[in-house]
């Protein structure tokens, strides 16, 4: 008899907190599925944003400007023209660093050189330059392609120390290296060169 009553009473009280129990279990489960809910927002719905950080390029250099054209003088005369994306400038080395570079070089002839690359740098003493990253030179009807070049200014040449193909309408050389002078418009490949001449179209 005992055990049939303290039955009863136990049922009894489970009956009286039920419903705090299911509130409390309806709230804590609604909860829970809010929070996998919205970390799945998190995880899967929600787009990738890129974090805004400077470029390395802004913190490395004291100045940075972007657009800019520079003209260089030579005894009086135009030299050289610089059209860049960017130019940075440190004083610590006192270089300026340019990215994608279109550079016109003027000699004594009135075509002028030109050359494209990827980036470069450009002494502000000397005034020399170089450039690299899928480097093209053009001397019309000629093309030079090599991966670095550097300008100088006093001898107002091109030098490449790498390898380095010509081509033109009637020609194509390839070579290690290679001078440039820009008022003779003389060209001399060295190491390794190799060559086609073209007559009438044939080789």
């Amino acid at each position: 008899m005992t055990d049939n009553n303290n039955a009863g009473s136990k049922s009894a009280a489970k009956r009286r907190r039920s419903p705090v129990a299911r509130i409390f279990l309806a709230a804590f489960g609604g909860m829970l599925l809010m929070g996998i809910g919205f970390g799945g927002w998190l995880y899967f719905g929600k787009p990738d944003q890129p974090v805004a950080l400077r470029p390395p390029e802004t913190r490395r250099y004291d100045i940075m400007v972007t657009r800019v054209r520079h003209n260089a003088m030579r005894n009086g005369v135009l030299a050289w023209t610089v059209d860049a994306e960017s130019v940075g400038y440190s004083r610590t080395d006192g270089d300026a660093r340019i990215r994608k570079v279109n550079a016109v070089f003027y000699g004594n002839r009135s075509r002028p050189v030109t050359a494209t690359a990827q980036e470069g740098r450009i002494s502000t003493g000397s005034r020399d330059m170089e450039l690299l990253g899928e480097v093209v030179i053009t001397d019309a009807p000629y093309v030079f392609r090599t991966p670095r070049m550097a300008y100088t200014g006093q001898a107002h040449s091109i030098a490449a120390n790498q390898s380095v193909s010509l081509s033109g309408k009637q020609v194509t050389v390839s070579g290690d290296s290679m001078t440039y002078d820009i008022n003779t418009r003389t060209t001399r490949i060295s190491g390794h060169v190799k060559g086609q001449f073209f007559l009438n179209g044939n080789a």
